[in-house]
């Protein structure tokens, strides 16, 4: 076949697997620094980035040659630091350093914006104990998070600011019609532009609704007043439904994460 990836991976299945004392030997050269070596530990060692590539494949809209690329890179730093003399195979020490370097390049190079991978880690953190308390129904404030997490209040604003999703301009609101993202953007200069959207799209209100549960809705239309009414803080929404200010942010971020599942999906 004439895709190179195909020809790159029938190359490396085609070749034999190492034995324990050969992979031993060019280890403890490459680790003296010797290239060739390396060289050949690296060849000998293609077809698992292949299969960890295939593995990240279903999850992100990063081309599979461009996986197999940022694996390639994992796989060759591994050959340079690996020390044979730890007791384990190369296969199991270049595991981790190709999964990461996959990770990094989806994270760099599937965003408009480029953020460091220890945020996006961060990021992580603040999900997984964002979901702990909604699951144990407990209102976390933001100081209550930043102990949990162990990241300043400040890193966890900036955290949020910095990973605002992005739609493109031209995708349809909704599956079933026509009006697309751009056209229900307020002009700013014109007038009355938010009452106007409100008119032109108040059938839409029902949709909208079925997104998200009972409490999300209660909290976004207070928020954005999608029925009317004036939109409200935060620290007001939380007084008048008896919650803390972060509890309500939760809330908010949970319906706007649905909403924008069934935008993109």
């Amino acid at each position: 076949m004439s895709d190179p990836c195909d020809i790159v991976y029938r190359s490396a299945t085609d070749r034999p697997l190492l034995t324990v004392e050969r992979e031993r030997a060019l280890a403890v050269r490459s680790h003296a620094g010797e290239v060739k070596a390396r060289n050949e530990l690296v060849e000998a060692n293609v077809r698992y980035v292949f299969w960890i590539a295939r593995r990240f494949e279903p999850i992100t809209e990063l081309p599979y040659e461009d996986l197999v690329q940022e694996g390639m890179f994992g796989l060759i730093r591994a050959a340079e630091l690996f020390d044979p003399s730890l007791g384990y195979r190369f296969t199991t020490y270049a595991h981790a350093w190709i999964v990461q370097a996959v990770q990094r390049g989806i994270y760099d190079r599937s965003r408009t914006v480029r953020i460091p991978v220890h945020q996006m880690e961060r990021k992580r953190r603040l999900e997984k104990e964002e979901a702990r308390a909604v699951a144990e129904g407990e209102d976390l404030a933001l100081d209550d998070l930043a102990r949990n997490t162990k990241i300043p209040v400040e890193a966890i604003e900036l955290i949020r600011k910095a990973h605002q999703y992005t739609v493109p301009l031209d995708k349809p609101v909704f599956n079933d019609g026509d009006a697309t993202i751009a056209e229900i953007i307020p002009d700013e200069q014109g007038e009355d532009a938010f009452d106007a959207v409100l008119a032109a799209y108040s059938d839409q209100t029902g949709k909208l609704r079925r997104m998200v549960t009972d409490r999300q809705w209660e909290v976004l239309d207070l928020r954005l007043g999608l029925t009317g009414a004036e939109p409200m803080t935060l620290r007001e929404i939380g007084e008048r439904l008896g919650l803390t200010r972060e509890r309500v942010r939760q809330i908010e971020a949970a319906g706007l994460e649905k909403v924008r599942d069934a935008l993109v999906n």
